[in-house]
């Protein structure tokens, strides 16, 4: 099996090919520049905005040593392991177009933070799953520990794929770098099904425990909430269809090309950068909405609403409304 210097390794001798850089960059001309500090400054506003989350949680009483709390330091710390990542190779070595590091230590970083990408919305699944009741699998895997488990499982394989292949060459490991990507599609997506499902849920609470009332200021709120909700999972479906067309199209590791167009790298990032930019605010903004002034506190107006449209209501949508008001102290702890 042939093997190579991991020093030695370079961009060009990765099997997903990119684009002529002194061409395209010329092409670009103002668009490039555009495009790289303008995520580059998003994806740092991501990760000041979960730094001061994650500060005012430990600050909190009790610091990390409550569950709640604990989830509040696991969720922000995985927004900050990807959108830091994401600025720091974005404002240094855009793409690994300028070798301005060594590529085994810029390409580790940027793929260091995908697992902290899935982690986050996963996390934020698993509080909106909790302030709802609801369930998408046996409880030992709606547990924070085991996203953390499967956090740490993510980033062994993305490390082990990309050091194989600057170590032992394209041709012999590129079914594993295959392997990761579809990994993090799958279980993206599924992710995504799960927001999906969420919101169908609450939106169908929701019309009930208001079913011939007038539309109040807290109904509203709560729409809001799943709009949002629903926005999430669409967001989440359109990150792994784009990572699929990038799989098998001229950007996959067994493309027969060795340039990528230059606007069709530069369209095709951009709209895979402003889906993960919009991914973790909307997770940031459903976790602002699920503390204090968001949902749960209306959720006890709710509870006292919905005893009028019991009849309406589905026996698991009874039972899940109104146990929310009863997680008030729980998820009280999610305030920041």
């Amino acid at each position: 099996m042939a093997t190579r210097n991991l020093a030695s390794a370079d961009a060009e001798s990765w099997p997903e090919p990119q684009p002529d850089w002194d061409k395209a960059k010329s092409e670009w001309n103002e668009a490039w520049p555009v495009h790289v500090y303008f995520f580059a400054s998003a994806y740092l506003v991501v990760s000041v905005v979960a730094g001061y989350l994650l500060l005012t949680s430990l600050a909190r009483p009790g610091g990390s040593r409550t569950s709640m709390n604990k989830t509040t330091i696991g969720l922000n710390a995985m927004i900050i392991t990807f959108a830091a990542t994401r600025a720091l190779v974005l404002f240094v070595d855009p793409y690994f177009s300028e070798g301005a590091f060594p590529f085994v230590v810029t390409r580790l970083i940027w793929s260091l933070g995908i697992p902290g990408f899935t982690a986050s919305f996963s996390i934020m699944l698993l509080i909106l799953l909790d302030t709802t009741k609801l369930s998408l699998a046996p409880p030992r895997f709606q547990k924070v520990g085991t996203i953390v488990a499967i956090w740490i499982v993510h980033v062994v394989v993305v490390t082990t794929t990309d050091l194989f292949m600057m170590y032992f060459g394209e041709g012999d490991v590129r079914p594993l770098l295959v392997f990761c990507h579809m990994l993090f599609v799958l279980y993206g997506a599924l992710v995504s099904l799960g927001y999906g499902y969420v919101g169908v849920k609450m939106r169908g609470n929701l019309k009930a425990s208001t079913q011939g009332h007038h539309e109040k200021k807290q109904d509203k709120k709560l729409r809001r909430l799943v709009v949002m909700t629903f926005l999430s999972s669409l967001v989440g479906i359109s990150v792994s269809v784009v990572n699929v067309y990038m799989l098998f199209s001229q950007f996959g590791a067994y493309a027969d090309v060795k340039f990528i167009q230059p606007w069709t790298f530069w369209g095709v990032h951009t709209c895979l950068r402003f889906l993960e930019v919009s991914a973790c605010s909307l997770v940031l903004m459903l976790f602002f909405r699920s503390g204090k002034e968001g949902f749960c506190d209306r959720c006890r107006w709710w509870r006292r609403n919905i005893s009028e449209s019991e009849k309406a209501v589905e026996p698991s949508y009874t039972t899940t409304v109104a146990t929310i008001g009863e997680r008030r102290s729980t998820v009280g702890a999610l305030q920041t």
